[in-house]
């Protein structure tokens, strides 16, 4: 079984770098993390893949692809390999044109199931998974939280809008909406350094792709931001509790940086 997830890196926080002549976050400046709701998506399809264990994980992300440090997490929490799809000609996208790109590469990848976030926090639109299943003419199941096996068969579970849990089976070549949940995310430097060492991440570009250059892009875009503005916050203290996984995770993330940056 082939399962796609798609991901997408968002700010950390609001230290963003935004270019004011195209209303857009100038990303390559900005340090940035998982979307919670796609890092739910991953956690789900790992603990799938340790449920059916004959699985396999694509992860798929359009990415600058300049900063990889999120992607060998992905990998080191149960992925097998990542796909980034880069292209100058894809900068700016909005949700239409970002869909019209993962379409284009999804329709040739055949998966068994996408899972895909219900929002990002950087965008909050809910399109993204809604136009994959159209493009794709899969049916498109929202809100997912969970997964397990029942008398050896695979139940997914969803919030419906009356909050109630409903257990369901999932069918193939369906397109699957994941709220963001409490997940375990704790990643050991052993992992990292596996990831690292493996390094099963391909780097697509348009050329290979070949989008239809109208349907891609800022300018191109369905969506015009006409204005951004910051909201005023208080400033934020961060501690660092003294425990193995907290001093772990600082650590493991200075020497992932320096690793990178080393080439």
């Amino acid at each position: 079984m082939k399962i796609t997830v798609c991901l997408k890196n968002v700010p950390v926080s609001n230290k963003i770098v935004v270019d004011k002549k195209k209303n857009s976050l100038v990303r390559s400046k900005i340090e940035q993390k998982i979307n919670p709701c796609d890092l739910s998506a991953l956690t789900i399809v790992v603990k799938i893949k340790e449920l059916l264990k004959d699985v396999f994980i694509e992860i798929v992300s359009m990415d600058a692809g300049m900063d990889l440090q999120n992607f060998y997490e992905a990998i080191a929490l149960g992925a097998d390999k990542v796909t980034i799809l880069s292209d100058r000609a894809f900068a700016g996208s909005d949700a239409w044109a970002t869909s019209n790109v993962l379409g284009k590469y999804l329709s040739t990848n055949d998966s068994d199931f996408i899972f895909v976030g219900m929002e990002s926090e950087d965008g909050h639109t809910r399109q993204i998974g809604p136009r994959l299943s159209a493009k794709l003419d899969r049916n498109f199941v929202s809100n997912v939280c969970d997964a397990e096996m029942k008398e050896d068969e695979l139940i997914l579970k969803k919030i419906e809008e009356n909050q109630d849990i409903v257990s369901f089976v999932p069918e193939k070549s369906q397109v699957f909406g994941i709220l963001s949940t409490e997940v375990d995310s704790f990643i050991s430097l052993e992992n990292i350094v596996d990831a690292i060492d493996a390094s099963p991440i391909e780097i697509i570009n348009n050329s290979v792709l070949n989008c239809e250059a109208e349907r891609i892009g800022l300018n191109n875009s369905k969506t015009k931001v006409t204005k951004i503005y910051r909201e005023k916050k208080k400033n934020e203290v961060s501690y660092i509790n003294p425990d193995y996984e907290s001093i772990n995770t600082f650590v493991r993330d200075k020497i992932f940086k320096e690793v990178l940056n080393e080439g």
